[in-house]
């Protein structure tokens, strides 16, 4: 995990009134969302977290994020 993308989701986590115990909905499991998911643990949070692609859904679990089941995908109309 780089540097960056950590400071910034412990920066968001700390600025933000969360308690052990709320949800929080991540959008996107990049590399800044990875961070999210981390902080947010870590501060005692259940995060939910949506995400398409197949091979970053299967680093999240391990991180302890619940997936959502379905994504929306965006319409090309």
């Amino acid at each position: 995990m780089f540097v960056e993308p950590l400071a910034i989701a412990l920066h968001a986590i700390r600025r933000t009134p969360v308690l052990p115990g709320d949800v929080l909905l991540v959008l996107g499991a990049g590399s800044l969302g990875r961070a999210v998911v981390v902080a947010a643990r870590h501060a005692g949070c259940r995060v939910l977290v949506a995400e398409r692609t197949p091979a970053r859904r299967r680093v999240l679990a391990p991180l302890g994020a619940e997936l959502l089941s379905r994504t929306l995908r965006s319409s090309s109309r």
